[in-house]
């Protein structure tokens, strides 16, 4: 069952301090205007480990990439890694501060526990699907200065409060647009139930080898 965009958790206050807000527009600044010549494109990613899928190491994450083609650079990368701001996941552990990480601090944390990372893409999507994963970005890059969003692994409907809403990694990726209900899903198969969600707003196109070296720049932290 898939709920609204406008119920629940994303019904936030976009309470953006200055520091952010001006990160935003510079680094937007190219991105945002709709030429054709550049690329929006995002690579969706589970970590787990394996068969046994554990709940504490498996994790749903995304990144962003927008690309210029006629200057051959990447513009902007933003990331969707929501976690406890302590690094630790518990499945049935208590409400508490969450943190968005970086595509490449994710990686790390995957690669130091030795688990399996998949990557479900690049896509191209268009500009009004980048900007509002950007307003995504934003609201948990806040949250983690402020606590506006909190985190817990198995969130229920602590997701819809109105003030201080509750979300998962899963649901922290899948609210660029809406409410997706993830079930008993985590690790890979979470993150190919959101890629399912997102494949409407797929481009059809190729998707040039510079897109993928960029992702893979972006992942190692290049």
């Amino acid at each position: 069952m898939e709920r609204g965009f406008l119920k629940g958790v994303f019904m936030l206050r976009m309470v953006v301090g200055v520091f952010f807000l001006t990160t935003v527009v510079s680094r937007a600044a190219t991105a945002g205007t709709g030429n054709p010549n550049i690329g929006y494109y995002l690579s969706i990613y589970s970590y787990d480990d394996g068969v046994l899928n554990v709940p504490r190491n498996a994790h749903t994450f995304a990144g962003f990439i927008a690309y210029d083609h006629t200057n051959q650079t990447v513009i902007e990368r933003f990331s969707i890694s929501w976690l406890p701001a302590v690094g630790t996941v518990f499945l049935f552990g208590p409400i508490e501060r969450g943190r968005n990480y970086t595509v490449p601090e994710t990686f790390q944390m995957a690669w130091r526990r030795k688990l399996d990372i998949l990557r479900f893409g690049p896509h191209e999507v268009d500009l009004d699907f980048f900007q509002l994963a950007r307003g995504q970005w934003t609201r948990l890059e806040q949250a983690t200065v402020d606590g506006s969003i909190l985190y817990k692994a198995v969130d229920g409907d602590l997701r819809y409060r109105r003030e201080y809403p509750v979300i998962n990694c899963m649901h922290a990726v899948s609210g660029i647009i809406g409410d997706l209900e993830m079930g008993r899903l985590r690790g890979r198969s979470g993150s190919s139930r959101i890629d399912g969600y997102f494949s409407n707003f797929y481009l059809e196109a190729e998707i040039p080898d510079v897109v993928f070296k960029s992702f893979l720049a972006y992942e190692r932290g290049l």
